[in-house]
């Protein structure tokens, strides 16, 4: 396979697990924080929805669990918001969310569950799914995306793209946490393997320029 090179040298590397999922009907977000002061951050991309409820479940009582959100020009929508206050929280505008659910006192597991709304019309959606190690989907034509991220402690790591190369054109962007570019509108075709180098976080987008089909990746 071609290989294709980014480097992003972070200072500061969290723990991220992350879905979203353009033109998907659902997605779910699942963790676990291991007491006080453990995190984890997610991406809610509402593309042009202007309205999305992200409804957290988490060990009520046993434990106390807060969320921040920031949008995607680095500013704070919500600062510190205690869960025992509201367990739906809403996101409204449309665009990127990135939401931080931590621990002040106790551990457990939590998931958040939100819904996406493609805005009108009937046709077909698409899918995205990631896993630990693993993302796969189904884009249904140009303009469709599935949005991810990897987190790597690793000074270097190799994640191959499958899909039907020859009879689509797919894409990929790829985000640093610190929100510059590492790969910019890359064409799969010049390179089906993609290393990430510097460790930390990389937020992944894979987009149809022209075609549908399967896809998938691993790391």
């Amino acid at each position: 396979m071609r290989r294709f090179r980014v480097a992003l040298f972070i200072l500061l590397a969290l723990p991220i697990v992350f879905l979203a999922a353009i033109n998907a009907s659902a997605a779910t977000e699942k963790g676990y924080l291991s007491g006080p002061g453990a995190s984890y951050t997610f991406v809610v991309n509402a593309g042009s929805v202007s309205y999305v409820e992200v409804d957290f479940s988490w060990p009520k009582g046993a434990a106390d669990f807060w969320v921040k959100v920031v949008g995607q020009d680095g500013r704070t929508v919500l600062g510190n918001f205690d869960l025992d206050n509201g367990e739906i929280i809403q996101l409204s505008g449309g665009g990127t969310f990135y939401l931080t659910v931590y621990s002040n006192r106790g551990a457990g597991n939590w998931s958040a569950s939100y819904a996406l709304s493609g805005g009108g019309g009937s046709g077909p959606s698409g899918s995205c799914n990631v896993y630990s190690n693993s993302a796969n989907g189904y884009l249904v034509g140009p303009g469709d995306s599935c949005n991810w991220s990897i987190y790597t402690n690793s000074n270097y790591l190799e994640v191959p793209f499958s899909y039907p190369a020859g009879s689509v054109d797919f894409w990929v962007e790829i985000i640093g946490q610190d929100g510059r570019t590492v790969l910019g509108n890359f064409d799969l075709d010049n390179g089906s393997v993609i290393q990430l180098s510097g460790g930390g976080t990389f937020y992944l987008t894979i987009y149809s320029n022209r075609g549908a089909g399967n896809w998938n990746c691993s790391w």
